[in-house]
């Protein structure tokens, strides 16, 4: 079954650390990472949940037609009121290699910003 991006999708382990990241493929195996493409960090220059929706569609992603629906969908997903998570998780998606930023069904709590999925996750939901 495969994971569609925001909402639908997303894993975080540790981004930033300065070490190698772990690298996976769409069933979630461990890549190697001297393997793995690019290394990273969408040439748009935005931050956030705009900046990993444009690194997703540089990396070839196609589930979204543009950026702006990834950017859409996730907000209409996650709401208004995580917005701050849904950016700190960008920040950190936006800068990983295309074999997981590009991916149409990564698993959001095993690439490196697993963490960051995880508040995102469990920060409140928006009083309707």
């Amino acid at each position: 079954m495969r994971t569609l991006l925001f909402g639908f999708l997303f894993t975080i382990a540790a981004c930033g650390d300065g070490g190698e990241a772990t690298v996976f493929d769409d069933a979630g195996n461990i890549l190697d990472a001297s393997k793995a493409g690019d290394g990273g960090s969408s040439s748009s220059g935005r931050t956030g949940l705009e900046g990993e929706c444009d690194r997703y569609k540089e990396c070839g992603g196609s589930y979204y037609a543009t950026a702006q629906s990834c950017i859409d969908a996730a907000a209409n997903y996650w709401g208004s009121c995580r917005r701050a998570e849904l950016d700190a998780f960008g920040d950190c998606m936006r800068v990983q290699d295309c074999a997981i930023a590009g991916s149409d069904g990564y698993i959001p709590s095993q690439t490196p910003c697993a963490k960051q999925y995880a508040a995102l996750a469990a920060a409140p939901g928006c009083k309707k």
